[in-house]
């Protein structure tokens, strides 16, 4: 086991390269707008219930927890930058807790300073760090149930998961094998007289379930219908994907996509570190079970959903799972090298030599290929990041220009959140290309006056209204379409 001086150099050395990692975000935050699109909707729906809060349908096809927060920052004046820079403090938890857990229970000395480090600086964990998603403090939530679970702590951890399971479906999954697990305890201890089983562990199944039937109940009563939230995300990814699955897609595209998140994603931002995994996989499932078993409920559940496109493949859905390969990664490091150490041995080799050289040389190869991907994934989000934004920033710019308190209907979060102007002037409504659009309008001009519709599409779709055309962009090069803004005004 480490002394307590080797465990103060470990966490030095872990807080530098967590606090470099942090600094890279905060200058990103600072320098460039949040990279991902969802990030801004979650706001607008966060502005949406300070203004209505028992409006329940708001929520969309999303779990509520995340918008409540946000809408904390909301309530107190601060804007979307804020929400960014709780998840880089959230986000730096993470590998610190990651080498707390490990620290617990690896005899090994490497293992947990490895893990740890390898979550700080695994390149999609650095750039959801930096995003106004939910993604980084789920991710903290599931490790920190993981770990207040198995130290026993089971009020604690039935309250986190069930923090958990109101923000990301991927909980549900977690509680699924949670209850398997619990499950083959209990039987476990029915068949071994000399295991003990706790029966305040259920409260990690009985508390979720009744905080998510809660909130299924609420959302009945608000939409009208059963699971309207889980049916619309469906529809929504399927509409996206334009209906196609995997296994309409043959044989090819089927394997493709039961491996995409197993293996193809880990392995674009790892590369070949992925293929040391295998080497201490044994001694992983060994010391971390429970570990093994939510993780791979998170991991079946995207898995599933991506090849029934029920999701729509994000990279972004693989956050949560950054720990757990981390610390596989680490198990397969420390594997090759203690295989090279028993090689050395039987060759009756310089041992000790021998032995230094092995790990110098493997811990090489691990810092080149993550300071590579690292650089990679950094270079081409800021480069995407660059362009990405352009024909929005001109429209929020547009906007903020328009110095009365004409009321703004829009559906483009992006834009209401770069304009800087008082979220109150706002007003969102699902515009299709319809005579209910116009109609929804004309219904507002009374009460208005005038008001002023951003509008996002390939055709000028108001041109047959009397709306006045104030502003457009260039035609977006993948979709075709411009951002047009209009004025309405009342007979």
């Amino acid at each position: 086991m480490r002394s307590g001086k080797n465990r103060n150099r470990e966490y030095v050395m872990l807080g530098i390269v967590v606090a470099a990692v942090a600094v890279w975000q905060f200058v990103f935050i600072y320098f460039y707008p949040d990279s991902d699109t969802d990030a801004y909707a979650h706001f607008i729906i966060a502005r949406d219930l300070v203004r209505n809060p028992y409006n329940f349908s708001l929520h969309w096809v999303w779990l509520p927890l995340f918008h409540y927060i946000d809408a904390l920052f909301v309530s107190a004046g601060f804007g979307m930058q804020a929400v960014r820079i709780m998840n880089v403090v959230v986000w730096t938890a993470v590998p610190v807790l990651v080498y707390v857990y490990l620290s617990r229970k690896s005899a090994e000395r490497m293992i947990p300073l490895t893990a740890g480090i390898i979550t700080a600086v695994f390149p999609l964990g650095i750039l959801m760090g930096s995003t106004a998603q939910p993604e980084p403090l789920f991710t903290l939530l599931i490790l920190l149930y993981v770990f207040l679970f198995e130290e026993k702590k089971y009020i604690l951890s039935s309250l986190i998961l069930s923090f958990a399971c109101l923000m990301r479906y991927e909980a549900w999954a977690v509680l699924a094998f949670t209850f398997i697990y619990i499950l083959i305890s209990y039987y476990k201890a029915r068949a071994d007289k000399s295991v003990h089983y706790e029966f305040k562990a259920s409260l990690n199944i009985l508390l979720p379930v009744l905080l998510i039937s809660v909130w299924v109940v609420l959302r009945y009563l608000s939409d009208g219908h059963w699971f309207a939230f889980l049916h619309g995300t469906v529809k929504f990814a399927n509409d996206a994907l334009d209906g196609s699955d995997a296994v309409r897609g043959g044989f090819f595209n089927t394997l493709y996509d039961i491996i995409f998140y197993p293996v193809y994603v880990p392995f674009l931002f790892t590369g070949i570190l992925v293929l040391l995994i295998p080497f201490g996989i044994k001694k992983f499932f060994s010391e971390n079970r429970f570990l093994g078993y939510c993780s791979a409920g998170i991991l079946l559940f995207i898995t599933a959903s991506w090849v029934t496109k029920s999701n729509l493949g994000l990279n972004r859905h693989f956050t949560s799972l950054i720990p757990l390969y981390s610390i596989m990664i680490a198990y397969g490091i420390n594997g090759v090298i203690r295989k090279s150490e028993s090689f050395i041995e039987r060759r009756r080799m310089g041992q000790a030599g021998g032995f230094i050289v092995t790990v110098k040389t493997v811990s090489a190869v691990v810092s080149l290929v993550m300071a590579f991907y690292i650089i990679m994934w950094l270079y081409i989000w800021q480069k995407d990041n660059n362009k990405y934004f352009d024909g929005r920033f001109k429209a929020s710019s547009f906007i903020s220009t328009l110095q009365n308190n004409t009321v703004i209907l829009n559906n483009d979060p992006m834009i209401e959140v770069f304009s800087g102007l008082d979220y109150r002037r706002f007003e969102h409504y699902w515009m299709t290309d319809s005579a209910e659009t116009i109609s929804y309008i004309n219904g507002r001009l009374p009460e208005l006056n005038e008001l002023i519709v951003v509008k996002n599409s390939v055709n000028p779709f108001f041109s047959q209204g009397n709306g006045e055309l104030l502003f457009e962009t260039l035609k977006d090069e993948k979709s075709g379409e411009k951002i047009r803004i209009y004025r309405f005004k009342k007979h």
